[in-house]
């Protein structure tokens, strides 16, 4: 479980984690990446204390970098999107036994 990073200036020099019952700290030689998707990696920087500071102050988490850019770009966009058909046609039979083998073999649907 990663719980937090070390900064040298704005540079995260070291990363610190729970290995099992234990607290690990690792130092970067070159750089850090994190990926924890489009929720989880916003949210393991801001409570690194890297985010805009206006918005960590409001919940107290300690200022390490300033950066009021994550909040701008690194919101997942979600997007409701609806489609009509001209056709009568469903997916309700799509998990059908007949229709699976079809698709098996040929990698096509109807």
């Amino acid at each position: 479980m990663f719980s937090g990073s070390i900064f040298e200036g704005r540079r995260a020099a070291i990363v610190s984690f729970q290995q099992g019952n234990n607290s690990v700290q690792e130092r970067a030689e070159r750089e850090i990446i994190l990926c924890a998707g489009a929720i989880g990696s916003p949210q393991l920087l801001m409570l690194s204390g890297v985010g805009p500071a206006e918005h960590l102050s409001h919940f107290n988490v300690p200022i390490a970098c300033d950066l009021p850019e994550l909040a701008k770009t690194s919101r997942p966009s979600c997007l409701r999107t609806a489609y009509e058909c001209i056709k009568p046609v469903s997916l309700a039979s799509a998990e059908s036994f007949s229709n699976l083998m079809r698709y098996m073999i040929s990698k096509k649907g109807r």
